[in-house]
């Protein structure tokens, strides 16, 4: 007999048997054929044909796979528990999980790695291997803020009468078609990452030379494209997984603006979306536009901490600030005199 028909005379001995010993590169691995073929194709194919007649137990008999074992030990011991250390996931495994078919663990590791840091080794070693592309699909949306009195098509319809003088305008494109919402700025971000826009790709435009002159300040936030194949259990299938950090939040500013230099008074307060009811001044707009949900709260300057921490709002998101500060500065040149206000945005995590 040839190579492969002695394999396959052997899978037929070891399938009456209900067990196996897999020759892995000269290094012996003892383990039934169910484990195996309930995760590989490669061993479902080669255990499951129909033989025109049973042979003599088997045992002893030893089935030989051109394949380092070292991955394999790794394999093999998800195929027996269904879960693998993150850590263990390194290119040779990956490439020997592809080899042998294993598509329920490529599936959790595509999961995680399209999800983890850009540092992660795991992304590192699924790119390698080919089972996550080098760039991920990504979709867009920019959030946009304007004066109240550059108007778009259709802004006339936008309701400014509480005050506002910035008005957010979040632009989508999917399928070839652009949405505009106009909301508060921070309406505008509580938007996005609801929408699981949580990845921000450039620092603020605070120059705006790209272009967009009809903005006063510009960001750009991507996520990854939809993809229905996988869901959130396929994490529980690696253990010690780090996803990225860019979780959905909840946005909070706090502005406090100088009244007096020799005085040294300031009115201060917070944009979030707490408070009473009553203070939230929740509009009804035309055209689809979205209401407001964001409360304007007013405070002394040392209330600020204790208001943000009572609501969780603990994290500072300063590379967020500048585009917000500059909006709110809007016409002046020097954003570092005394006058300008100062401007803090912060976050709190929520769940997805």
């Amino acid at each position: 007999m040839n190579g492969n028909s002695d394999n396959e005379h052997t899978a037929k001995k070891a399938r009456h048997a209900g067990h196996v010993v897999l020759n892995m590169g000269g290094t012996r691995f003892s383990t039934s054929i169910t484990t195996l073929s309930n995760s590989s194709a490669y061993f479902e194919s080669l255990f499951s044909h129909e033989w025109a007649e049973s042979r003599d137990n088997g045992d002893g008999e030893e089935v030989f796979v051109d394949q380092d074992p070292e991955p394999f030990r790794v394999l093999l011991s998800y195929m027996r528990l269904g879960k693998v250390e993150a850590s263990e996931l390194t290119l040779p495994v990956l490439l020997q999980a592809k080899f042998f078919g294993m598509e329920q663990l490529l599936a959790a590791v595509r999961y995680v790695a399209r999800r983890s840091d850009d540092e992660s080794p795991l992304l590192a070693a699924a790119r390698a291997a080919e089972i996550v592309p080098k760039v991920d699909k990504r979709d867009f949306a920019r959030l946009c803020l304007i004066h109240k009195n550059m108007c778009f098509d259709g802004q006339e319809d936008l309701d400014v009468s509480d005050g506002r003088e910035i008005v957010a305008v979040v632009e989508q494109d999917e399928e070839a078609t652009q949405t505009r919402t106009y909301m508060t700025f921070i309406d505008g971000l509580n938007w996005l990452h609801r929408r699981g826009f949580t990845r921000y790709e450039q620092k603020a435009d605070i120059d705006l030379d790209g272009g967009y002159d009809e903005y006063i300040g510009l960001l750009h936030f991507s996520k990854i494209a939809t993809d229905n194949n996988y869901t959130e259990d396929h994490a529980n299938t690696i253990i010690g997984a780090t996803i990225s950090t860019r979780e959905k939040k909840e946005f909070a500013a706090s502005i406090s603006v100088p009244l007096s230099r020799i005085l040294l008074r300031m009115e201060s307060w917070i944009e979030a979306d707490i408070g009473k009811e009553e203070d939230k001044n929740r509009r009804q707009l035309r055209r689809g536009i979205v209401k407001s949900r964001v409360s304007r709260i007013s405070c002394e300057t040392n209330e600020i901490p204790g208001l943000l921490q009572k609501h969780g709002f603990l994290t500072r998101e300063e590379d967020l600030e500048p585009v917000y500060r500059k909006a709110l500065c809007y016409g002046e040149d020097d954003l570092e005199n005394s006058d300008s206000p100062l401007v803090k945005i912060w976050s709190r995590d929520v769940e997805s």
